[in-house]
């Protein structure tokens, strides 16, 4: 990394609207995977991913959560005090307790590499490696809704590369995809 020459492109201002936020679909991607920004913004190379074995790719929709930027590691050097990363963090909330233990309970067990994608169709890919800790989480009212709550972590100076997601496949009125193609079944080693 070099502070010295940045090669920056210019700032463009959006004319109108907004970026609209909250986290409402995700993916993950097995570390050995090395997937282009072209193929993820492609639903076809998703769908593909999601029926081979074994399953390197997996697709979530209909999550809640936020991504609020991270937490910034500095350090002193002869100058002062410099930025030298950002520990992240992005909480999501999923359903299904009964459903999902198993897989769940495989995920948390590796690092993966991970897409979340807004309410407005961005994705964000963090192509690091992300530890994975979901939990239950199941409040004391009796009115309430329990659900998985999991945190993604990494460590990285950059923020997450900002790519359109495929419509249909985390988040929209029509999905491209089969009821049961997300049913999964983790009966194999990730």
């Amino acid at each position: 990394m070099n502070f010295c020459d940045p090669d920056i492109e210019d700032y463009l201002i959006r004319e109108c609207g907004i970026d609209f936020a909250g986290i409402s679909g995700m993916g993950f991607i097995n570390l050995d995977e090395s997937p282009t920004n072209e193929q993820l913004e492609d639903a076809d190379f998703w769908l593909a991913k999601a029926t081979e074995d074994p399953l390197k790719y997996f697709i979530l929709r209909n999550t809640r959560g936020e991504y609020l930027g991270g937490e910034v590691v500095e350090e002193d050097d002869l100058i002062g005090t410099r930025v030298v990363g950002v520990n992240h963090t992005a909480t999501i909330e999923s359903t299904g307790l009964y459903e999902n233990w198993e897989f769940w309970d495989k995920i948390n067990k590796h690092l993966w590499k991970f897409v979340f994608v807004s309410s407005g169709g961005l994705m964000y890919y963090v192509d690091k490696p992300t530890s994975v800790h979901s939990k239950i989480n199941n409040p004391k009212n009796v009115k309430s809704g329990a659900f998985y709550q999991t945190d993604f972590k990494w460590h990285d100076l950059s923020n997450p590369v900002i790519l359109e997601a495929p419509e249909g496949l985390f988040f929209g009125i029509e999905p491209v995809i089969s009821s049961n193609l997300l049913d999964y079944t983790l009966d194999f080693t990730i």
